[in-house]
């Protein structure tokens, strides 16, 4: 059973129930430690990211669509870090895939048929993982190593204290953030050809989308409720924040849905991808 005392700070204990990650007593004052200490790079095993991870669970999540503690919505605040760590993903191709329920399958769909039919270079980006957080990063159906992950983990962490933006900084990315810029430069310097990443949460709104560039095209699969104190209360407005990874004149595959969610994918692509 883990151990989660009363003094585990509420964000910890939320973004671990959020991301079905445990947190034992060693993990409880590894959150501790990081959200009090100033000088977090000096506290933590650089063999490994065992104590930054379980502080990263700390971190404040987006809530409705503003960066924690920042007036800053969720583009600027993901814009903001790109330009501290110098991430520009112009070239890297993406398909991104939302929806409620099986958007990881179906990620994985794609990722075999780009990688094993056509021999095209793939990057897998999903969540949650299972065993290891290497499991998120996939190069041609792959899980990362332990070394490449823990290379760029503290890579990013290095570069965003070297500009000021200390753990205790209002700047500091969250726990998603934090993997989703780390996966487009893990797929960037692996001269991935084409990313696939899975929405965190939602889509309008979701760190995947706004480290993407170069969107090539989307997938929507079953719309049902979920995260609906981030997202709304009504399927419509679920849908709404989902049908928002669609871009004008790039492809979208739309699995069949709701009646009451369709005008929100759109009429005119509701009926071309059911024909």
């Amino acid at each position: 059973m883990p151990v989660v005392n009363t003094f585990l700070p509420a964000a910890a204990g939320a973004a671990a129930h959020r991301y079905g990650i445990s947190l034992d007593r060693r993990s409880v004052s590894y959150v501790l430690e990081a959200l009090h200490c100033r000088k977090k790079r000096e506290s933590f095993d650089r063999s490994s990211c065992m104590g930054a991870l379980n502080a990263l669970l700390g971190r404040p999540v987006f809530a409705r669509g503003q960066a924690p503690r920042t007036n800053m919505s969720v583009r600027a605040h993901v814009d903001l870090l790109r330009r501290v760590l110098d991430i520009d993903t112009s070239s890297l191709k993406v398909v991104q895939v939302a929806g409620s329920k099986g958007k990881g399958s179906t990620c994985a769909f794609v990722e075999h048929i780009l990688h094993k039919g056509f021999g095209v270079k793939t990057g897998l980006f999903t969540s949650p993982h299972l065993v290891s957080a290497t499991e998120r990063f996939r190069i041609n159906t792959e899980p990362v190593s332990e070394e490449l992950f823990v290379e760029h983990f503290w890579w990013i962490w290095d570069k965003l204290y070297e500009a000021g933006i200390t753990f205790d900084h209002d700047h500091f990315p969250s726990f998603f953030t934090f993997f989703t810029l780390m996966a487009v430069r893990i797929f960037m310097q692996q001269g991935v050809e084409i990313a696939i990443l899975e929405v965190g949460i939602g889509g309008r709104l979701d760190s995947t989308t706004a480290v993407i560039d170069n969107l090539a095209a989307c997938a929507i699969s079953v719309l049902d409720y979920d995260h609906t104190s981030m997202l709304g209360n009504t399927l419509t407005q679920i849908a709404g924040e989902k049908a928002a990874v669609m871009r004008d004149g790039l492809p979208a595959c739309i699995i069949e849905q709701r009646e009451e969610v369709r005008p929100q994918v759109g009429w005119a692509v509701w009926g071309r991808t059911r024909a």
